[in-house]
């Protein structure tokens, strides 16, 4: 049930006017909740609350047993603001409410969902808490509500430095991945707990964090840490791995540490994740995934499965360990068994692709040079050419036969004189005998 408040402000006074409709659609996918919180019904009408001379639309969740321990409370909201504050509060088994605590609220970049929750002592031992949101927005809409509850897992005392190594080296190489430090990473709160073994593969969708190009993804990535790190309380963002849908791939967590992502099975299991929404049984959540996406995803897993000895039968979408939550959806799920047979394919050819992948070059923007990157699956004659966005020929890079394999062709920012370019945009045109494709990309100085 998705509850709908529309609050109109008068002229003259302080005093919403509350217009309330149920909407009594299918679940919603309205973002990460099933992967960080356990979801609760909405089974109450909000109400109109004021508190200290100011107004909020306010409701209470059902009652819901205290075991395991909670740790907070989150809601999901859509409104046509940024500008929202949210306060929690928890009622203990002997009726006794806390204080009010306020709450840490994400935007989703390019989206009107808005993320708001309370990760703290005041939730614990809690049976039932109550939210009141607090918005200059006409349109607020709660679309859903969840828990926190201690995960239990039994973590292994490990020293980092005595992480598994590969009996013998790896022949796979390792994929273009944008690190950390690349995309802003915060530092995690605490030092990470270090994999004693490595014996599963997960996939996971992020229902919604939706990326075209590393722009957005870097940006989504951001977005995510904080859902993570300040929303959900855990020591970081969950995954090891993300990837957008241009194909670019992100260093979420070291691969060698323990993650957050699958509740109960996380030791031994490295978690990847596809930027965007796959699952269109639910409103808004009928992504396909792209090209890009689906190369960088069995070069990635390749490329774990062969340094870390896990065999890619073994991977798993994350609804396959509880059966709590559709991720990584339909449209993904439904591909893992070509996943399992590609990522095999790939490590017996040694990593040499049957497939032919262009990534978005890196970085973007850029001053002053730039890499583009691309597999080819066989021997081909490549030609890459740098072009004004009037159609001029700025740089003619290459035009070469290569061998199969991945390859990298650098930028300096000059034109065939050797001359500095002005800032702006450009694109780069990639032609063997059966692929002509053009990306844009941004000089700037």
């Amino acid at each position: 049930m998705k509850v709908f408040i529309e609050l109109r402000h008068t002229f003259h006074t302080r005093i919403f006017l509350a217009m309330i409709t149920l909407l009594c659609f299918g679940s919603t996918s309205y973002a990460q909740l099933a992967d960080i919180a356990h979801e609760l019904p909405i089974a109450t009408l909000p109400k109109i609350a004021s508190h200290n001379g100011v107004d909020y639309l306010s409701n209470q969740s059902p009652r819901y047993n205290g075991s395991p321990q909670i740790e907070g409370a989150m809601i999901v909201l859509s409104a046509s603001t940024e500008q929202v504050s949210v306060q929690f509060r928890f009622r203990n088994a002997q009726n006794v409410w806390s204080d009010w605590a306020e709450a840490a609220v994400l935007n989703e970049p390019y989206s009107d969902r808005l993320y708001a929750g309370y990760h703290g002592v005041l939730a614990a031992e809690s049976v039932q808490f109550e939210y009141r949101v607090n918005s200059p927005s006409p349109k607020i809409t709660v679309t859903k509500t969840g828990l926190f509850k201690k995960e239990t897992e039994q973590t292994p005392s490990l020293d980092f430095r005595l992480r598994p190594k590969k009996k013998s080296p790896s022949n796979i190489r390792k994929p273009k991945i944008i690190t950390r430090q690349e995309w802003g990473a915060r530092n995690p709160k605490v030092p990470y707990d270090a994999q004693p073994y490595y014996d599963k593969l997960t996939l996971h969708h992020a229902a919604g964090f939706r990326a075209d190009n590393l722009e957005e993804g870097i940006e989504q990535m951001q977005a995510i840490q904080i859902l993570h790190q300040d929303i959900r309380g855990w020591n970081d963002i969950g995954y090891h791995f993300v990837v957008d849908r241009a194909g670019n791939i992100y260093q979420a967590r070291p691969e060698y540490v323990i993650g957050a992502h699958v509740g109960g099975a996380n030791t031994g299991n490295t978690g990847v994740c596809v930027l965007g929404c796959y699952h269109p049984p639910e409103a808004n959540c009928n992504d396909r995934i792209t090209q890009a996406s689906l190369d960088s995803l069995i070069v990635l897993y390749g490329w774990i499965a062969d340094t870390y000895e896990v065999d890619p039968d073994v991977l798993l979408g994350h609804r396959d360990y509880f059966g709590t939550t559709a991720c990584p959806g339909d449209n993904l799920w439904g591909l893992l068994g070509y996943f399992r047979t590609e990522i095999t394919e790939y490590i017996e050819r040694d990593g040499i692709p049957n497939i032919f992948y262009l990534t978005q070059n890196y970085p973007n923007p850029f001053n002053p040079s730039t890499t583009i990157s691309y597999h080819l699956p066989v021997s081909d004659n490549v030609e890459l050419t740098i072009y004004s966005t009037r159609g001029y020929e700025v740089r003619h890079l290459l035009n070469a036969l290569q061998s199969a394999g991945e390859h990298a062709v650098e930028w300096d920012g000059r034109d065939d004189s050797g001359q500095r370019v002005a800032s702006g945009m450009y694109l780069y045109v990639f032609k063997t005998s059966t692929r002509h494709e053009k990306r844009p990309m941004m000089l700037v100085k």
